[in-house]
């Protein structure tokens, strides 16, 4: 670490409640088999990424945390459980608290293993890592949009040096048996409780050493890119309202704002708060304590504005 680096341990950007939200909307819906299946898995899913918020929150190591992020490009979307910037790399993490061991083969593939009653059964189940793979370079073709031919050859090599996909095991109980996995593969598919070491080991080396400024604005620059895919919300029993409209005049605001402070847009709300704005559609200034990245103080400086662009869509 540098001699005026400070920051030295883990910094939760955002810690998105998304799929709590999820499951309680399901849960205001008829008890359905269907739903009550979603519930399960849901919990299930969310029981895993608090085990990882926990490892990666108790690490101390200088880092931010980017949790439940949407992103959509050229017509791909893409749900990212964590994205972690270190001083030394980006992490792309995929956490799976799958019940059962697993196996992974040769070739590659996943094998889920369970044992019920003494019945033992064998089944693929679709490979994580070409899912995180994915996820990564929808942010990568992002990065060398409008760029010159050398950027976009410069991104196309070092790329996977610098962003890092991950699958980690939630469940303390499924053992992981990759002994005859390709070394790619054993290299990227770990247990929960051996994610801070293994990230501790990948950035043992002194090269590439991002600034802390450096860090915060790839973080700016994630949050800034990323969205939901509602088009239209319900705001009452019979009303729906034009998602594409009020984001534009929030954006709007936004960037006059930022021309006024001569600031970024981002300092005033990035993306993804835009989009915490557009779902939790706040009336009020206490609404608006419930959206990640409004504090006091930002409320206190476009609460009343804000309120009044969304009260118009009410």
């Amino acid at each position: 670490m540098g001699l005026f680096d400070k920051i030295d341990r883990p910094i939760v950007y955002n810690d998105s409640i998304a799929t709590q939200e999820e499951i309680n909307r399901l849960k205001r819906l008829s008890n359905t088999e269907e739903n009550s299946l979603k519930i399960k898995l849901l919990e299930q899913g969310l029981k895993g990424e608090k085990k990882v918020l926990y490892e990666l929150k108790n690490s101390h190591i200088g880092m931010y945390i980017l949790h439940d992020l949407y992103v959509r490009y050229d017509n791909l979307d893409a749900q990212i459980d964590f994205v972690v910037i270190t001083h030394k790399h980006v992490y792309y993490i995929e956490c799976k608290n799958l019940v059962g061991d697993i196996e992974i083969d040769q070739n590659g593939n996943f094998i889920r293993i369970t044992n019920h009653n003494n019945n033992i059964k064998r089944e693929g189940i679709y490979n994580p890592l070409t899912q995180c793979k994915r996820h990564a370079d929808i942010f990568k073709s992002m990065s060398m949009e409008n760029s010159d031919p050398l950027y976009k050859y410069n991104v196309n090599k070092n790329f996977y040096k610098h962003h890092i996909p991950l699958v980690v095991l939630a469940n303390d109980e499924t053992i992981l048996n990759d002994k005859y996995a390709p070394d790619e593969v054993r290299k990227q598919v770990i247990r929960a409780d051996k994610l801070i070491d293994y990230i501790k080991d990948c950035d043992e080396s002194k090269d590439n050493l991002l600034s802390d400024a450096a860090m915060l604005e790839v973080a700016n620059n994630y949050m800034n890119v990323c969205t939901t895919r509602k088009s239209a919300i319900k705001v009452n029993d019979n009303k729906f309202i034009n998602v594409d409209k009020l984001r534009k005049e929030l954006k709007e605001y936004r960037c006059n704002k930022a021309k006024e402070h001569n600031d970024k847009p981002y300092y005033i709300f990035n993306n993804y708060t835009l989009e915490k704005l557009i779902s939790v559609f706040p009336t009020n200034k206490n609404d608006l304590y419930k959206v990640s990245g409004f504090g006091t103080i930002k409320i206190e400086k476009y609460g009343d504005d804000i309120i009044s662009i969304i009260k118009k869509y009410y």
